[in-house]
Formats: C-alpha cells, structure tokens, sequence
C-alpha cells in the first residue's frame, strides 16, 4: 500500500486513536513518505469537497496523521496550526481534545523533541486570536509542559491566555506556572480587561505566597507602560486592594510622578491621590510639587484638575508654598472652560494677600486678542477612487476578500467588483471561471438571506451563475429564488434605496460574459459617472450590438454630474439605439431636475403592535418632470403618497452607498434614510462613513441633510462622533453646510427626546477648533434660542457645555448678536453653572466692538 492509500484508508477509520496506532507501526522510511503526502492529500481532499469542508472527522485523521508521522518539531507544530485544520466546525469536535489527541500522537518522541513542540506550539499562539481556537493550542503546550516538568513559555500570547483561563482550571496557589509567569503579567500589552484574579492575588501576598512589593512594583511598571484604560484598570483596581501604606507610595513617588502627565484617566486618578496622601504626610519638595501641579493642570480631565484645585487650594498656606501654588494656576486663568477658570480666579482672590510681588503681577492675564485672522475649516479633499479590476485573479482576490468586511465596507466597493466580473467574463471567460471556482465554494458559506446589503449572497449567486450552469445544490436553491423577483419597488417592507440595489444585482448575471461593460460603474469615489466616458460606454454597447440592462442605464443616469457639457450632449446625439437615443435626451436636458424635498415633525402610529404613535421627522420628495418609470419610483417617499404610519425598522447596514445611487441629489439620499434614523442610533457604526458620502456628493442639502448630521453628531461612540465631526468639516470646507438646518434639527431632535446635548457640544467645539467657527456659531444661534429654558424648565444635560461652545465661537468671531432667551437665563443669578454660562456668552455678545 502506497502513502496515499495509507493516508485515505486512515481517514476512512474515523478513529483517531487507531490512526495513531497504524502510523507508530510504520517504519521510519514509511513514516517519511506518508509524511511528504500529507499537503497534497489534504488539498486534494478539500478540492474535491462540497464548499471544501472536510468535517471534523476527515480533519481529525488528518492532524493526528501527521502529528504522528512527520519527523521535525517545527514540522508538527506548522502542520497543526494549519488553517484547513482549525476553521470553525472542521478542526476537532467539540467532545474531542486537541492537545490529548496531539500528544499521545506524540508521546513515543524523546523529551527534548517535545518540548521544542511545546514551545513552537506556544510561538505561534497570537494576542488577538480567536481565543476558542486559540486555547485548545495553548493547552496543547501547556499540558506538554507539564508532563515534561519544565518551565513554561513566556510568549506574551500564552501568558495572556494563561493568566484569563488558569484560574478556572487550577487553584492559582497550586498553579506549576504561577512563579514564572506572574512578574510577565505586568509586561503583556493588551492584558487586563479579560482579568479577574486580583483579589486572589492579594490574599496570596497576604499569605505569604508570592511578595506582596512584587505586585506593588509590578503594577507601578504596567502603568509606567502605559495601554487601554480598559487593560489598565484592572492593574488600578489591584493596587488599590493592596492597601498600600503612605511609606510604600513614597517609595514610589518618583514613579507616580511620572504619570501624571499621559497616563490614561484611572492611572491619573490613582497617582494623584497617592501623591497627595504622601504630601500630607511629608510635604513634597519644591520642585516636586512644581512637576505635580503642571502636569495634572494639563490634564484635559475636568474631574482630575477640579481635585487637584482643591488640593492645591487646601495645602497652599498649610505647607507654605503660596506663590508656588498661584504660578501653577495661571495656566488656568486663560482657561476656555469657565468652571475652571473660576475656580482658579478664586484661589488667586484668594491667596494673593499672601503672595509676593512677583507673583501677583504672573497673575494678570492678557485678554485674547482677534486681530489675526481665524483660520477657516480644511480645504475638502476628495477620497481617491480606486482603479479598475485589470485580472481574473485580482476579481477572485477582491470577492474573497469582500467577504470579510463589514455589509457598508463591502457595498462601498461593489460596483467595482461587478464591473471588474463583467469585463473580466467578457475578455476571459475561461479564465474568469477557474478563478472563480477557487472562491465560490467560501462565498457559498456566506451566501444566505436574499438581502442586498449582504454581498456574499449576491457575488456568489452572480458569479455561480457565470462560472458554472450546474451551480452545487444549495446554491441552484438559491439561483432559483434569485430568477423569479417580482417588480424591483414591490417589496415595500424595505426601504427604496435597499430594493433599487437589488434589482441591480439582480439583473447583473445577465451581463456576465455577453456584455463588454457596465454603463453605471462611478469614476470617482462620490458615485459620479463622467458623462464623456458614459457615452463611450453606451457606443461601445451599441458596436456590440448590445442594450443595456434596464437597471444599469437608469443608474448610470442618475450619477451624471450636475453639469454637463455642450461637447458631450453633442456626443451623445450620434448615438443611434433607443436606449442611446434615450441617454442623449437626458444628457441635453442636464440630467435629473432638483426634487422638491420638504421635511416635516409628524406624529405617526408605530408599525408593530400595540403601535404606539411617536414623533419623528419625515421628508416628501415629489417631482414635476416626466421621469423615466423607475426613476420616478426611486424618488418616490413616501411609497404611497403620503405617511400613515412609521416603517419597520431596517437593520441591514450597507446605508454608507444610498448618497452613491444619487451622487447629485444629496438631498434625496437623505430624505430616504429619515424614517430609521431613530432605530439606527441605537447601534449604527457607519455614520461617520455615510455622513462622508453625503459630503461628497452633490446637490442641494437642506433639513434632511441637516438632520442625518444631526443624529451622527449624536452617535454613540466617540469614534462615530470623530467620522461625524469630518464630515461637518468637509461640508463647510465646500461652503455647503446647512448650518441654519443643523441647528434646528438639533432643537428639534432634542425636543423628541432622541438627542444628548452634551455630544453635540463636543463634536461641534472640535469642529469649530478645526476651523468652522462660522458654520458653528450659525448653528448654535439658530439652536440655543429653541434650547434655552423656559423658568420652571429643567435645563438639557450638557448645555452650559453647548453655551460654552458657543462663546468660544463668539469670541473668536466677535459677534454681536441677540439670542432669545439668553439674557432671561444670564439674570437669573444663582451660581449653577447654566447661569454663569449664559452670563458669559451675554457678556460676549453684548461686548463692544
């Protein structure tokens, strides 16, 4: 029986122990040829299975096959970290154990050759692997270890694992690793915010069991470090249960000192107070003290420079270091935040009495001058639009790879992938289909639910279709539901835009291998088709002898620029078919008209039980041209004509590409995401992206533009909040932002309860700071009238940071303006920090020029 025989009859076994027992009954020469089959087994296997997955029980053979027949250590550990052999579903079964399969495949090598497997096992473990996967090969190793008695690994991905799973298996007292790995706890980056083990360890410094100043200095080393405030918390909340007394943080003031000015918000927080604890006990030195005091009044922490206000207050006469304490403080009294700044005003008030010349004079602080012009917000700069797909294998490259990656991330290069299947299939058809037989088996597991959003269905029914007539069952399933749609806009439990794609993709399958292009494939990144290279297109269909698909020419037709020129409407006349004849007229009347969009607040029963009425902002888009039908049903909204009640909420993604379909009627994009917005900020991790395309593309922006910026401003996360406050930049560097719109929608969103102000008070301060003061203090004049209390109301969360704001903004600009309400507010008296706010940025206005 030759190697492959040998190899074929095992995985027919289905009986890893037997495997095992054959392969050590091999002679050694045997052994090496079965050993040198194994890849080309294996890959042949695969080729050959539905989808290319083997099972659990053929992967199973297969890894302890060559655990028991390959020679080298380095050879081992490779084979079993091949990823054919650990995918989800194909690499053991769940009631199977890797590692004990492993090392009784092993266990007839010498100690010395296993351990090296051990340690090239645990060499290739990874800090941001799949930790399931990851563990049973961290068990493998650490298991060997053991029975081998020796040191563990110190990889930080094993001591990672080891450190958020040991506990679990092994009492940490009793844990063999425990000595080794725990001074490598305190260097791992990326440990922490899995852990859970600390009040373990300080009842075993307690004991006796391990050195209580070992944990002391090893946490003052991973803060030294640095990291995520989420790993580092966890080392914070260790320190504290130790109880350290002040000796020991003085031991280690030097080092607590050294925190203070970077150290992520819970390492801040710990040094100061330890700092402090040690002043009262012994005073710091002078320039100890000095050191201190300017690195926390740096801080941007509100919370840590008001305690370290009091600190200083507290101890300015007690310790006798009065002008040490005014010369902090005067980076304060020039401070934009007005809490801050009062706070330090009052301590100069007063300690000045105590405080020497010198120092009372460092306490005068020039007002800020406006004489230099504002420098405005970054000139806009389009994102670069990739090239064309050149190759079958760069098409199969690019479809695997979209499966990968979030359905917006996926969408935004979609029209190119299919533009790249279309032309591909037509210069190469058959080297189109070898390339897409290596993919279509893995988009295939991806294919599921018929929704446009999700691209691995339609690649993979789009290109099964083209590669293969006799497509795998399950995907001639699937083909069959794909074939038989009814009209594009009849399925009125999506949104238009949702639908309007699938149709496309629908409709794509019958251009593959017969059409030598796409006429709607975009030419730069905002979803525009420049119109001479449209009509090149529709006259290359026309040599062909060829139409267009209907979906494709009417896409092609809405992402015209705006302006066309006379050349190209001249070009477009020599055009003969009647779809060409069709695109000329639309050309020579400069595309599509502006829509008229209105939006409105209206009240509407909710679409599930017990549908419960809410309010919300609704646009209508109607339009007096004659249009083509299916453009006509695109900008239709709402679908019947008028609103009845809320739609469904829609939970697909892919929303990032709806400005694309209508790259010059921004407006009109909008106005089709508005019905879902409330839905979408719960949990929408694309608004950064989709505010972006609006940016980029054209036409009117007016309330419902204004209001899906508004809602981005709102987002969740600071980083949707950061991709929000990027596009209000690329609008006003365009000078196209709604400004005056923005601020009402902000009013009115908050009025329904669906905004947070303090949000928007940040993502606008950081887009004023960027150079929109102009767009910015449009926006909050318009706002803060709507937004200001009325007496008895209670007063939004995170106004007097929005009044804040807007000073910044005023007193950059020097404008002089009369907001209703805000002098009713500024008079009210009382020291909340609402009031003093509203005095403020009335004082600002009112100033005189």
């Amino acid at each position: 029986m030759n190697a492959r025989e040998t190899l074929h009859a095992w995985v027919e076994i289905g009986d890893p122990a037997e495997v095992i027992r054959r392969a050590r009954a091999l002679a050694p020469d045997e052994r090496r040829a079965v050993a040198a089959e194994l890849p080309r087994y294996l890959r042949d296997r695969r080729d050959s299975a539905e989808f290319r997955w083997l099972g659990p029980d053929v992967t199973t053979s297969l890894l302890v096959a060559g655990a028991a027949t390959i020679g080298g250590a380095a050879g081992v550990a490779a084979w079993v970290w091949r990823a054919e052999l650990r995918s989800a579903g194909g690499v053991v079964g769940r009631d199977r154990d890797l590692g004990t399969l492993v090392r009784q495949a092993v266990a007839d090598r010498p100690n010395a050759w296993r351990s090296d497997l051990a340690r090239r096992v645990a060499a290739r473990l990874r800090v941001n692997g799949e930790r399931w996967i990851e563990y049973r090969y961290w068990l493998l190793a650490a298991d060997l270890v053991r029975e081998l008695g020796e040191e563990p690994p110190t990889d930080d991905a094993f001591v990672l694992i080891w450190a958020e799973n040991s506990p679990a298996r092994t009492p940490l007292e009793h844990d063999p690793f425990l000595d080794t790995l725990l001074p490598r706890l305190f260097e791992v980056d990326g440990l922490g915010s899995g852990l859970s083990c600390h009040g373990t360890l300080v009842t075993l410094a307690r004991d006796g069991r391990i050195k209580r100043e070992a944990l002391l200095d090893g946490c003052v080393a991973r803060f030294l470090r640095g990291g995520r405030a989420a790993d580092l918390r966890w080392f914070v909340q260790l320190y504290e249960s130790l109880e350290p007394v002040v000796d020991e943080a003085a031991a280690r003031l030097r080092d607590l000192v050294r925190l203070l000015p970077a150290a992520p918000t819970p390492v801040a927080e710990l040094a100061l107070r330890e700092i402090r604890r040690v002043d009262e006990t012994e005073p710091l030195a002078g320039d100890v003290f000095a050191e201190v005091a300017d690195a926390v009044l740096f801080r941007p922490e509100k919370k840590l420079v008001r305690a370290a206000l009091i600190w200083l207050d507290r101890t300015a006469r007690k310790r006798d270091r009065v002008d040490a304490t005014l010369r902090a403080i005067t980076v304060l009294l020039g401070a934009d935040d007005l809490d801050l700044r009062e706070r330090a005003e009052k301590i100069a008030a007063k300690h000045a009495a105590k405080a020497t010349a010198d120092t009372r004079a460092a306490l005068s602080v020039e007002p800020p001058t406006t004489s230099a012009p504002l420098p405005g917000p970054p000139p806009f700069t389009p994102r670069e639009h990739p090239g064309p797909i050149a190759s079958p294998a760069e098409l199969a490259e690019e479809i695997s790879a979209s499966m990968r990656v979030t359905p917006d991330e996926a969408l935004s290069a979609l029209d190119r992938l299919l533009a790249g299947l279309v032309e591909c299939a037509y210069r190469d058809a058959e080297g189109t289909r070898t390339a897409l037989a290596r993919v279509l088996p893995e988009a295939a597991n991806e294919a599921s639910a018929p929704d446009a959003a999700e691209v691995a269905t339609w690649l993979t029914r789009i290109a099964a279709r083209f590669a293969d007539s006799e497509a795998p069952g399950g995907l001639r399933v699937l083909l069959g539901k794909f074939q038989r749609k009814p009209a594009w806009y009849a399925q009125s439990y999506r949104p238009l835009p949702e639908r309007f794609l699938a149709w496309r993709m629908r409709e794509i399958p019958a251009a593959a291998g017969r059409s030598p292009v796409l006429l709607a494939t975009p030419t730069t990144a905002s979803g525009h088709l420049d119109a001479d290279v449209l009509v090149a297109r529709m006259r290359r269909l026309e040599d062909a002898g060829l139409a267009p698909l209907p979906s494709d020419l009417c896409q092609a037709m809405l992402r015209v620029p705006r302006d066309i020129g006379a050349g190209t409407v001249a070009a477009s006349a020599r055009l003969a078919s009647d779809a060409g004849r069709a695109l000329a007229s639309w050309l020579a009347a400069g595309g599509l008209p502006d829509p008229g969009v209105t939006c409105a607040n209206v009240t509407l029963p909710g679409p599930y039980p017990p549908f419960e009425a809410s309010s919300r902002m609704l646009a209508t888009v109607t339009t007096e041209a004659d249009l083509p039908g299916d453009i006509a049903a695109l900008l239709r909204l709402p679908w019947t004509g008028t609103w009845q009640s809320l739609p469904k909420g829609y939970h697909r993604g892919g929303v990032s590409v709806w400005p694309t379909l209508l790259p010059s009627h921004r407006e009109v994009a909008a106005a089709h995401m508005l019905p879902y917005l409330p839905e979408w900020s719960q949990y929408w991790r694309e608004s950064g992206t989709v505010l972006l395309a609006l940016a980029e593309a054209d036409g009117p922006a007016g309330a419902a533009t204004a209001t899906v910026l508004a809602y981005g401003l709102n987002a969740q996360t600071k980083s949707e909040r950061a991709g929000s406050v990027d596009a209000v930049l690329a609008f006003s560097g365009r000078g196209q932002l709604p400004a005056r719109e923005l601020g009402d929608a902000i009013a009115t969103l908050y009025r329904q309860g669906g905004l947070k102000i303090n949000r928007v008070a940040e993502a606008l301060d950081e887009s004023a700071r960027a150079g929109a003061y102009t767009d910015v203090w449009t926006i909050l004049a318009t706002a803060l009238p709507r937004l200001l209390p009325v007496r008895g109301e209670r007063a939004a969360a995170g106004l007097p940071d929005l009044l804040a704001v807007a000073t910044r903004a005023a007193e950059a600009l020097g404008a002089r303006e009369n907001l209703a309400g805000l002098s009713d507010v500024a008079g009210r008296g009382g020291t909340s920090r609402l009031v003093r706010e509203a005095a403020r940025l009335h004082r600002a206005l009112a100033r005189e020029r």
